[in-house]
């Protein structure tokens, strides 16, 4: 192509204009101040929270949560299962005397007969209801619940909605490999209660939901993602209130141990004594009879020596409890770390990387730990145990200790 064609020459001409024309200058400081503004807004409102929310991602071992992680990126963005109640559907209520009974027994009712949007409600009795394999539940007389979502081969979780009253669920444990998805879970308004193998009540009130926790450990978050329920995690002993609107605001309780006092004796005036002869001597104080002086006497036996009085001890006085420190927890980390994922496949390494939150109660004695992220609830309920003997002198409020385990 020849340069006096006229196609070139506007070429030229244009790439010539282009490059003698400066660049547009982008105004870098607003855009720097507005994301300063967005990031701080963020963390005001995270520290604005009643307690510390536990995060869905963290690095975790491959073989403690690499399965869980998978599954948690499935239940948050899967479609609801055909298992779940429609939304806003209309409850069936059932009568308990027209749930049939559990093979071989005449007071549990069968709970897996009931269905999505089922209901049913206690008398003046406690009504029991059992799934085998998965939980067992005592409604509270006058309580009611509906079935939310029911239980499948696929694992979809058993999920029960407190409409009225109490409930008490005494949930069947998981296998290790399976401990962080949950089978059983209690809807009271917005905020679901999950359970991880354990055993807690469940009360409803005005504005906000009541979780006494006996053992084990359960999740409180947002209700409605199937699978894995993210939000605040209780562990051990412990008892706490959550609002009703996804368990926002958060209240830990005060966990009392001690037994019920037993009833205060009744006075009433004993019957008069009858009178007792006074007791015959004894050997050593009767007198020496006189013996004839024959020489076919029997002798006299000589008096038997006193019985020395022996005092009962004093029972020993009880040990004091030992003193925790920074460092019994991390030994106690350590040492479940060591029972619960030592001696597996030499192949295979393990690591975890966590924080734990200890709560102390005004005493200095350990009232719940809270792991962020969560764990299995074994290796949970293990480091819990191991510090609830103990003490912290001079330590008040919650404690965070952050660790890093692995083989």
């Amino acid at each position: 192509m020849s340069d006096n064609d006229p196609g070139t020459r506007a070429l030229e001409v244009m790439r010539d204009a282009l490059a003698d024309e400066k660049l547009p200058e982008l105004p870098w400081d607003a855009i720097e101040q507005k994301l300063e503004a967005r990031i701080a807004e963020d963390e005001q409102a995270r520290a604005s929270r009643a307690l510390p929310r536990i995060g869905r991602g963290a690095r975790v071992g491959l073989a403690l949560c690499a399965a869980a992680a998978a599954v948690i990126a499935v239940a948050s963005f899967g479609a609801r299962s055909k298992n779940d109640a429609p939304a806003g559907f209309a409850v069936r209520w059932r009568a308990p005397e027209t749930i049939a009974f559990l093979a071989g027994s005449e007071s549990e009712r069968d709970l897996s007969l009931l269905r999505p949007g089922d209901g049913v409600e206690a008398g003046e009795a406690p009504l029991t209801l059992v799934q085998r394999g998965i939980v067992r539940v005592t409604l509270a007389p006058g309580a009611r619940a509906t079935v939310v979502a029911a239980a499948s081969e696929a694992g979809d979780a058993l999920v029960l909605g407190l409409e009225r009253g109490s409930l008490r669920a005494d949930v069947t444990p998981r296998k290790t490999a399976e401990g962080l998805v949950e089978t059983f879970a209690v809807d009271v308004g917005r905020t679901r209660v999950a359970a991880h193998g354990t055993a807690f009540t469940v009360v409803r009130g005005n504005d906000d939901v009541f979780v006494d926790l006996e053992h084990g450990a359960v999740a409180v978050g947002p209700a409605g993602r199937p699978g894995v329920t993210t939000g605040r995690l209780l562990v051990g002993r412990a008892r706490a209130s959550f609002s009703l609107d996804g368990g926002e605001t958060a209240r830990m309780l005060a966990v009392d141990d001690a037994p019920p006092a037993p009833p205060a004796p009744v006075e009433t005036t004993p019957p008069p004594k009858p009178a007792i002869a006074p007791p015959p001597p004894s050997v050593a104080e009767r007198p020496h009879l006189h013996a004839p002086d024959r020489p076919d006497a029997p002798p006299v036996p000589p008096a038997p020596a006193p019985t020395p009085s022996v005092e009962p001890e004093a029972p020993p006085a009880p040990k004091p409890a030992p003193v925790l420190t920074r460092a019994s927890v991390q030994a106690g980390l350590s040492g479940c770390f060591e029972t619960h994922y030592r001696g597996g496949d030499p192949s295979v390494r393990l690591s975890v990387a966590a924080t734990v939150t200890v709560s102390l109660d005004p005493e200095g004695a350990v009232s719940s730990v809270r792991f962020d992220p969560p764990l299995e609830p074994q290796f949970m309920q293990c480091v819990f145990n191991s510090l609830r003997p103990g003490k912290f002198l001079g330590t008040t409020g919650p404690l965070a200790v952050p660790f890093q385990l692995g083989q």
